[in-house]
């Protein structure tokens, strides 16, 4: 991206947190002519917000999150995977749970950043040791063959647990 287009860009943005600005006060302004009670005004839009919006959307979320954790563990601890069975303990739940406790080591900046930053730092641990883990525990030329290779392999060597 050349100066230009950044300039622009950042011209756009100052213009739409503008007009974010300028209607938040004509809000405010016609919900409460007088002023008063504007906080309790936009506590109760920002309560409605979170109910209406953010929680069904956490919901959904949660609920194919901890699935897709289960399957992800449940297919490494069966053996489903051309990785070991031990490799189950880097799924993005349970580091989740891992640096969300170390909240209770303390309240300092460092504790507070890395309990705020589970999901980041799980899937930084995650993807890490899968990619680490490729080269040593996946033959390349059993998926070089085909996307099915890798399962036809296992069949023929009589180890078919796949399905």
């Amino acid at each position: 991206m050349d100066r230009e287009k950044a300039e622009r860009y950042l011209k756009i943005g100052l213009f739409g947190a503008m007009l974010t600005l300028i209607g938040d006060c004509l809000i405010g302004a016609a919900k409460f002519p007088d002023g008063a009670n504007m906080i309790e005004g936009y506590y109760a839009i920002a309560l409605k917000y979170l109910l209406y919006f953010l929680m069904p959307a956490a919901a959904v979320f949660g609920v194919f999150f901890i699935g897709a954790s289960a399957v992800q563990f449940i297919a490494f601890i069966s053996g489903r995977t051309p990785f070991p069975k031990w490799y189950c303990v880097f799924n993005l739940l349970l580091a989740k749970v891992v640096f969300n406790s170390v909240r209770r080591l303390g309240n300092t900046a460092l504790i507070n950043g890395i309990g705020t930053s589970n999901m980041s730092l799980g899937a930084i641990v995650m993807f890490t040791t899968l990619l680490l883990g490729w080269k040593k525990y996946v033959d390349e030329r059993e998926i070089i063959g085909g996307s099915n290779a890798f399962f036809r392999g296992r069949q023929q060597a009589g180890t078919d647990h796949i399905r």
